[in-house]
């Protein structure tokens, strides 16, 4: 079982972690997040987060209770692409919000997307690969021995 510390060390290597509370006044943020948009936790527990992040999309998971996968904003010069999901205690009660970036940085996020485009070339290139094993000759794309190999 993971003790109290390990759990706090754990939560300061997620990217963007803000937690607020069913109003949404911020009631927990790693320092990583304060250190990069440059705030003091102390002043900002307990302050609604549009007033310490504008750019946020928090207050719509807030009010539709609803996930938000993958959502872009932008924070100052930068584009970020976060998650949040609402929180419910165990009797079903809704208790908040918790958001987190996926991608703090556009060079990561242009990197992750150059890699899925060509994992589908891949899948696209197989596919056509196993599809056309018994191609037409109109096609003109010879014999599928060859095609396939």
């Amino acid at each position: 079982m993971l003790s109290l510390e390990q759990c706090h060390l754990i939560l300061e290597y997620i990217d963007g972690l803000v937690v607020v509370d069913k109003d949404a006044k911020i009631i927990y943020m790693n320092q990583k997040t304060a250190d990069s948009i440059k705030v003091d936790l102390k002043e900002i527990i307990g302050k609604h987060v549009h007033d310490v992040i504008p750019t946020t999309k928090i207050h719509k998971t807030v009010e539709m209770k609803t996930p938000a996968i993958a959502d872009p904003y932008f924070l100052e010069n930068a584009t970020l692409i976060s998650t949040r999901y609402p929180i419910y205690e165990k009797d079903g009660t809704f208790f908040g919000v918790v958001e987190y970036d996926l991608f703090d940085n556009y060079d990561l996020l242009n990197n992750f997307v150059k890699k899925i485009e060509s994992l589908i070339g891949i899948i696209h290139l197989l596919f056509i690969t196993k599809f056309f094993r018994k191609q037409p000759p109109e096609l003109g794309l010879g014999d599928s021995e060859n095609f396939a190999s």
